[in-house]
C-alpha cells in the first residue's frame, strides 16, 4: 500500500508540477497584461524585439542577447520618437521567471527601475 501511494503522489507531481519552457517565448508577438501597458504590442524574432504603441505611436527598436533560455538582454537602438532618443543604447535585463501555455512572467531591471510584467500571446 505504502508503494502504491508513494507512485501515486510521484506521478501526481510529476504529471502536474510546471516547468519553465521559456525558448517557447523566444519568438512571437505579444501584449502587456497590465492595463498600464495594454496599448503596447510586443513583435520578437530571435535577435530583435519592436514595442509598438497602439495610441500614440511610439515605436522602440531592441537587439536581443540570450544570456540562456529564459534570461536576455535587451538594447534599445531605435526610437522613432525624438524626446526618447536618450534611451538608445541603454539595457534592460530580462528575467523570465514563470510560463504558462500562453502567457508569461517576466522579472526586468534597468537604469528606469525594476518591474515584474506578464505578457500573452496574441498569434
Amino acid at each position: 500500500m505504502k508503494k502504491l501511494l508513494l507512485l501515486f503522489i510521484t506521478l501526481t507531481f510529476s504529471c502536474c508540477a510546471q516547468e519553465k519552457k521559456c525558448t517557447d517565448f523566444k519568438t512571437g508577438t505579444f501584449k502587456y497584461a497590465d492595463p498600464l501597458y495594454s496599448d503596447l504590442k510586443v513583435i520578437r524574432t530571435d535577435s530583435t524585439q519592436t514595442e509598438i504603441n497602439s495610441k500614440n505611436g511610439l515605436e522602440m527598436h531592441s537587439s536581443i542577447k540570450w544570456i540562456n533560455d529564459c534570461n536576455y538582454v535587451l538594447t534599445i537602438t531605435k526610437v522613432l520618437n525624438a524626446d526618447l532618443e536618450n534611451v538608445i543604447g541603454k539595457t534592460i535585463e530580462v528575467e523570465i521567471v514563470e510560463t504558462k501555455s500562453d502567457s508569461y512572467k517576466v522579472k526586468s531591471k534597468s537604469d528606469a527601475g525594476n518591474l515584474e510584467l506578464e505578457l500573452r500571446r496574441i498569434n
